[in-house]
């Protein structure tokens, strides 16, 4: 699976915060966007995940234009530069939680899927802690390599399982 940002512009209240980006994401791999705050990151991702639309350009899963299409109908899923979204569930089930919205996975697939990202990432060790811990843990490692907030953000692509 590959997703796509062709020469896409962004704007708020007229102003460009993102301009003609282009670049491609292939399955099994990882990306890092890296950058200062405001330097557009989370802009981007929310464009790959269908969150936000851009004003010029295209987004494209498996070269099938998906600009316009509704966030529920891409197989694109984004973690935040917090890293643990939901504190109250296992790093296992933060990983889980967008898979599960997806009609044609089974637990199976779901489950070999959490495993992977969790092994790139790794955070396979991690996967029965609580989110909140594992956050804290966490962040106070990227703290203390000197990343700081807002310096980074992940992108993993998720395409449909065929045969599975």
């Amino acid at each position: 699976m590959s997703v796509t940002l062709e020469h896409v512009t962004r704007t708020v209240d007229g102003i460009p915060t993102i301009r003609d980006v282009s670049l491609t994401l292939e399955r099994g791999t990882l990306s890092v966007l890296l950058g200062p705050t405001l330097s557009g990151k989370t802009s981007i991702m929310r464009l790959l995940a269908g969150l936000d639309k851009p004003a010029t350009g295209r987004v494209l899963v498996e070269g099938k234009d998906v600009t316009g299409f509704d966030v529920r109908q891409r197989s694109v899923a984004m973690v935040y530069q917090q890293f643990i979204n939901y504190p109250s569930l296992t790093v296992y089930e933060n990983i889980a939680s967008p898979l599960r919205l997806r009609k044609d996975m089974g637990r199976s697939v779901i489950d070999r899927r959490v495993r992977e990202t969790a092994a790139a990432l790794r955070l396979d060790h991690l996967l029965a802690g609580d989110g909140e811990t594992v956050a804290d843990i966490y962040n106070e490692r990227v703290e203390t390599r000197g990343y700081g907030s807002g310096a980074w953000g992940w992108i993993t692509a998720y395409g449909a399982e065929t045969g599975a």
